[in-house]
């Protein structure tokens, strides 16, 4: 079980959208829930000059209050949760990932939850990269909820009822298995394990050789067989290691695994695709390859795209032997 989830805000109802899944969270797995805003010094228009120091004070004292004040609404909804709070400098770097992933350290939180599309804020901490820094730098897992212009919504209360978990085949991706098995222990969650074939393309000296389609769909067969021998042991493995009573290994043919994970997570219970899921899914798991893998996951590839396609939430986490960047 999770014991402490670290919650970023930004100041903006944007940044609030993640409220209710970590307070949800916090409340099953009996986690500390550590609100935090990292504090900017206000700069002059004409330059990298400091504005008055007093200026800076009173606005540090506006952050403090709107930390409190999240706080005591966090509270009079759930005042089972135990509650921290915390105002950050952003450091002379000017790093709002450093200034975060510092006070994760101390504070030894083992999941984060943040917004991931506010206009403001938390939309420059996801589009300046700040979001592919924490990926890059820590094998924290994130769970990334889309934000929303509208305050967050509090009712009926965020439960991930289906958790999907897309492997490529890889022991690094079989890693996020481990990181989301405790939220899906506190949420009772059904599983679903996805692996998204991609057809091997088969030469062929003379396209108009008359066996060429029977040799692929061989090849195809073998594919997906291999595919669900693989999920079927790793679906034992997570039984093993989590009690899931429920995990079901789901094989898709597809060249395009994010179109594949997007089109799987738009489909009813207990479809074809899925056929003995008793929920829609509400989450969507992902692990990171380091380096060249966050760069196709969050810069414009399978995460990127599956985040900008789908209002599920996303959980990332980049594998402990995966190596951060220079």
């Amino acid at each position: 079980m999770f014991c402490t989830i670290l919650v970023p805000l930004d100041g903006t109802p944007f940044g609030e959208q993640a409220l209710p899944f970590a307070v949800s969270v916090a409340r099953r797995s009996g986690a500390v829930l550590h609100l935090v805003h990292v504090h900017a010094p206000t700069v002059s228009v004409e330059g990298p000059v400091l504005l008055d120091a007093r200026q800076d004070l009173q606005e540090q004292g506006q952050e403090r209050a709107y930390l409190a004040e999240v706080a005591g609404r966090v509270t009079a909804r759930a005042p089972e949760v135990p509650l921290a709070t915390q105002l950050l400098e952003q450091g002379q770097a000017g790093n709002l990932a450093d200034a975060l992933l510092n006070y994760a350290t101390k504070a030894q939180a083992d999941l984060m939850v943040l917004s991931s599309h506010g206009r403001t804020g938390l939309a420059r901490w996801w589009f300046g990269n700040v979001a592919d820094d924490l990926v890059h730098r820590t094998s924290l897992p994130l769970l990334l909820v889309r934000g929303a212009e509208a305050p967050p919504r509090w009712e009926p209360e965020p439960v991930f009822r289906h958790i999907l978990i897309a492997l490529d085949g890889s022991p690094l991706a079989e890693q996020v298995l481990k990181a989301v098995a405790p939220l899906g222990a506190c949420m009772g969650s059904e599983y679903s394990l996805l692996r998204v074939v991609e057809p091997v393309p088969v030469p062929v000296a003379d396209p108009a050789f008359t066996m060429t389609a029977s040799i692929e769909a061989s090849v195809i067969r073998s594919q997906q067989e291999e595919a669900r021998a693989y999920l079927r042991r790793l679906a034992v493995r997570l039984r093993g290691e989590s009690g899931a009573l429920a995990v079901h290994p789901c094989v898709v043919l597809d060249p395009a695994p994010a179109e594949a994970i997007v089109d799987f997570i738009g489909r009813e219970p207990g479809s074809a695709a899925c056929p003995d899921a008793r929920h829609p899914v509400d989450l969507i798991a992902l692990a990171t390859h380091g380096r060249s893998g966050l760069s196709r996951l969050l810069l414009g590839s399978v995460a990127a795209s599956v985040l900008k396609h789908t209002t599920v939430p996303l959980f990332l986490q980049r594998p402990a032997d995966s190596k951060p960047p220079n």
